[in-house]
C-alpha cells in the first residue's frame, strides 16, 4: 500500500514546532531550580538508530526531579530502497526516561518506526548513555537496541547499537 508523501514534511514540521513550544508559556515559578535545570532540547544526527542507517532527530526533555527526566523524540530518515523507484521517508518516535546528572545519564526508551506509505514498521527498545556538554555538545551511545519488526516477512529483528552527535539547547 502506497500513500502520497506531499503532506509528510508539513506533518513533521508541525510535530517539531509543537514539541519545542510545549512549556514555553510556563511561569518562572513552575520551572525547576538552577541545580535541577538541564538543557531540554536537542537536535542530533543518529547513526544506526530507530530510523535505520541514519536519522535527523529532535528531542524534548521533561525534568521530573534532580536526577530523572522523561523525554520524547521524533526523527526522520530519507532512504533509498532498491525495490522502489524513489527515496522513502522513515519516521521514528520514542519515549523514555533519563537517570543521572544533567551532563552524564543513562537512558531507557521504547520507540516505534514506520516507513511512510508502506507496512514496514518496527518497535525498538533502547538502553543508552548520554553526555551533554556545558557548551551544548550532545553525544548519545546506545550499546543495546532490541528491534522487533511488526511485518512477519520483515528483515530487521535482532540487536543493534547506535551513536548520535548533535547540539543541546
Amino acid at each position: 500500500m502506497k500513500t502520497d508523501h506531499k503532506a509528510f514534511p508539513l506533518v513533521l514540521l508541525t510535530g517539531f514546532v509543537l514539541l519545542s513550544l510545549h512549556g514555553a508559556g510556563q511561569s518562572d515559578d513552575t520551572l525547576p531550580s538552577e541545580e535541577v535545570f538541564c538543557r531540554r532540547n536537542a537536535v542530533y544526527l543518529e547513526l544506526m538508530g530507530n530510523a535505520g542507517f541514519y536519522s535527523l532527530n529532535y528531542e524534548r526533555m521533561y525534568p521530573m526531579s534532580s536526577i530523572s527526566a522523561a523525554f520524547l523524540r521524533v526523527g526522520t530518515s530519507l532512504i533509498d530502497i532498491k525495490s522502489t523507484p524513489h527515496q522513502d521517508f522513515i519516521l521514528a518516535a520514542e519515549a523514555g526516561l533519563r537517570f543521572g546528572s544533567c551532563r552524564h545519564a543513562l537512558d531507557f526508551g521504547a520507540g516505534f518506526s514506520n516507513r511512510i506509505g508502506y507496512s514496514d514498521s518496527w518497535i525498538v527498545g533502547r538502553i543508552g548513555y548520554r553526555f551533554s556538554g556545558r557548551r551544548g555538545l550532545f553525544i548519545r551511545i546506545s550499546p543495546l537496541m532490541v528491534i522487533m519488526n511488526l511485518d512477519p516477512q520483515g528483515e530487521f529483528d535482532g540487536y543493534w547499537m547506535a551513536g548520535a552527535i548533535g547540539f543541546s539547547f
